[in-house]
């Protein structure tokens, strides 16, 4: 008898990859596992229920690295090492040949039960390098990751048997864009004009103005005019949300004002993924963005900017992806109606003051547009034309940027802008012109210049790019009262 491993993987959004280690000496028989006594015992009862003949011996298991537990998922891996340290499996078995990673719950019968949601558990084991996954026979649907082999079992039986009479196909999945809301919307020119620099870059915005001037729908309108996901994103995407099952599309998460930090960024133990991961690869809309919490406002700033969450809690701590395009709106006082010709506003200037600074300057230098909606509206838009101009300047970044996970200009990083931003003769003038409040800030006006470029089909960055960048930069109502320090 001997030592045995087998892979698997840990549940939820910060799925890792997991071993069960178990030894087997002959002896006085006597089974013990580290942690979870119990889940050793159901599992010795589910191998003899099956069949296995289970020699004298003394068993020791547990999970590594150190301080993971057994989960439920856990079950079918443990009883696979449990087998291969009693030397119960043939040599040609799949357990023996290919060494995959092993994900299912056991019934004490021996059937092999589901496991949860895979997708974030498959997502993980292609990561870390695994090429073989045994999965439960019952969730082939969820085998959503192409570049692993699978093995679909029904049975603990099963993995008695070679790779060739268990390998299945990876499931198929469709991808589609979300419904735009565009239509029939009455947009002043220069609104209409960043809706469409936002969705083309993937710039966060932000809308400011009096209620009833379409903030909300041309947030909304964003989602409809965003491309679809290809397809490693559409797998993030996937892994994130089970309810979606085999048809994705970019996520759109509207948070409540009232939201904690907890809901918004995610925790918990064990931990849960928040609003900005569920965002993850779409569009995460803050309605009312004054109304929310200054703390929660203020832990937006390394989601926004490094597109990743870090949670720690207790023994337990988490990073969770967060790439998202933030599209905010906000009332520009308490009572929403300063500036507008149609009602009269309430509101002291002490009030407007503390209202819009609630809103800080480091958040406001990581919103690449923000935009004052008048209350009066403009034309009405076709975002047919919308989306083919779009269209075109996503496609021209694709071009540029070649393959790679790197698809829009609002992503780029700051080492990579004076490689991927071509400034003209005059361009270069008026940069030298531009007076920055910081280096994030000089940072976003490029970016953005760039798909200003992208939507006007020019290859350089001319001075009339740069320029309305700069008209996009920072809002009226903040050049009046000034976003918080802190």
């Amino acid at each position: 008898m001997k030592y045995a491993s087998t892979l698997t993987l840990t549940s939820g959004p910060a799925s890792a990859v997991a071993s069960v280690e178990a030894s087997a000496r002959r002896g006085i028989p006597h089974w013990s596992m580290a942690g979870l006594t119990g889940t050793l015992e159901r599992i010795r009862a589910c191998l003899v229920q099956s069949g296995f003949s289970i020699p004298f011996a003394t068993v020791l298991a547990h999970v590594t690295p150190a301080g993971k537990k057994a989960e439920p998922q856990m079950d079918l891996a443990i009883a696979a090492s449990l087998l291969s340290a009693l030397e119960l499996l043939p040599q040609n078995s799949i357990l023996l040949a290919h060494s995959p990673a092993v994900i299912g719950c056991l019934s004490l019968s021996g059937n092999i039960l589901p496991a949860g949601d895979l997708a974030p558990m498959l997502l993980s084991a292609a990561r870390a390098g695994v090429r073989t996954v045994v999965v439960p026979e019952s969730q082939k649907n969820q085998a959503v990751i192409p570049d692993l082999k699978y093995a679909f079992a029904r049975s603990i039986q099963d993995l008695m048997k070679p790779l060739v009479e268990l390998e299945g196909r990876a499931a198929r999945f469709e991808i589609k864009t979300q419904d735009s809301e565009m239509d029939y919307l009455r947009l002043p020119e220069s609104v209409e004009r960043a809706v469409a620099i936002a969705s083309a870059g993937w710039h966060s915005i932000l809308l400011m103005g009096p209620p009833g001037t379409g903030k909300s729908s041309c947030a909304r309108a964003i989602a409809g005019l965003l491309p679809p996901p290809d397809e490693t994103e559409a797998i993030e995407i996937r892994s994130i949300h089970p309810e979606m099952g085999n048809t994705i599309s970019r996520p759109v998460r509207i948070p409540h004002h009232s939201s904690t930090l907890t809901a918004l960024l995610g925790g918990g133990n064990p931990v849960r993924a928040g609003e900005v991961t569920r965002a993850h690869n779409g569009l995460l809309i803050l309605d009312e963005l004054a109304e929310f919490s200054r703390p929660v406002l203020q832990s937006l700033r390394e989601p926004v900017q490094e597109q990743i969450v870090r949670i720690s809690r207790g023994n337990d701590s988490a990073i969770l992806p967060a790439r998202f395009l933030l599209a905010a709106t906000s009332n520009p006082c308490p009572c929403g109606h300063r500036d507008d010709p149609r009602t009269r506003c309430t509101c002291g200037d002490h009030q407007i003051r503390s209202y819009i600074q609630k809103i800080t300057g480091p958040l406001l230098d990581r919103l690449d547009l923000q935009v004052d909606v008048p209350a009066a509206g403009g034309a009405e838009i076709s975002s047919h034309v919308t989306k083919i101009r779009v269209a075109r300047a996503i496609s021209r970044q694709k071009h540029r940027f070649g393959k790679g996970s790197l698809r829009f200009n609002g992503l780029l990083p700051p080492d990579r802008l004076k490689d991927m931003i071509s400034l003209s003769q005059s361009g270069r003038k008026y940069l030298e012109g531009v007076c920055a409040p910081s280096f994030r800030r000089l940072h976003s006006l490029l970016r953005v210049s760039r798909t200003i470029a992208d939507l006007d089909d020019c290859e350089e960055v001319h001075d009339s790019h740069l320029l309305e960048a700069f008209h996009y930069s920072c809002s009226d109502y903040f050049r009046i009262n000034g976003p918080g320090n802190a």
